[in-house]
């Protein structure tokens, strides 16, 4: 059964679409009165439901039952990532949300490359909340993440991170490695830093460990910004039990 995001909760058991879902269902999958929708939220909830009536651009659905869809951990994920190139951007967005990342705070570090104006930067942030809600309905996980507002460095840095552990990933610590970190991190939540293509300046690295960042390396290998913000949640994801079983 096809999955649709719902905005807001249903009332007296009626759910109301719009936007792009409603464009999807009605002018693309031409779902017609009847036809069965499975519905979530931002929440995690799951809701059946049978579409009442649709056109100009809004669907009307009966909620049938409410489900708890599938368990997830409670482990949370956050992905801090410096602003790439679009593309690249919603690469990290798309697969870190289908391998269970739970918020997105993105951010400007000294060698980001796209620099914007705070219309720009709110604009981006709504296509990357776009991008995260179409791989959480590929994916079939329940919970929507966050994806903040784009902050300078300071402001990520000071962000309270509740619960979680804390790293900083650069190709220049030899000496921590990402694994020890996520032994320690079992059973809390987690909080990456991952920089930009041109990596963190020395300067940065100071200013995370002064903040009581763990600084932590991925070997000898460097990675690409997209590829290491992949690989480190995959493996928290696999750390927390998200996924792997």
């Amino acid at each position: 059964m096809r999955r649709f995001y719902l905005e807001n909760a249903p009332v007296n058991d009626m759910a109301r679409i719009g936007g792009d879902e409603a464009r999807h269902i009605e002018k693309v999958l031409r779902l017609g009165s009847g036809d069965g929708l499975e519905l979530f939220d931002a929440s995690g909830c799951v809701y059946l439901a049978a579409i009442e009536s649709l056109g100009r651009g809004k669907v009307v659905a009966r909620i049938c039952s409410r489900g708890p869809g599938v368990a997830e951990t409670g482990a949370q994920i956050v992905l801090c990532q410096a602003v790439v190139k679009s593309q690249k951007m919603d690469l990290i967005i798309e697969k870190c949300t289908e391998l269970g990342a739970t918020a997105f705070q993105p951010f400007f570090a000294q060698r980001s490359v796209p620099r914007w104006d705070a219309d720009r930067a709110a604009r981006r942030v709504q296509h990357w909340q776009a991008v995260a809600r179409a791989a959480l309905k590929q994916s079939g996980a329940r919970r929507l993440p966050c994806v903040a507002p784009v902050v300078g460095f300071s402001a990520m840095l000071a962000q309270p991170f509740a619960d979680c552990c804390r790293v900083m990933l650069w190709e220049g610590e030899r000496a921590a490695g990402l694994r020890e970190v996520l032994a320690g991190a079992s059973g809390r939540g987690i909080a990456f830093l991952v920089g930009p293509e041109g990596g963190f300046t020395d300067d940065e690295v100071d200013q995370a460990r002064q903040r009581g960042f763990q600084v932590a390396g991925l070997g000898e290998r460097i990675l690409r910004a997209e590829t290491a913000a992949i690989t480190v949640t995959a493996l928290a994801a696999c750390a927390f039990g998200v996924i792997g079983g």
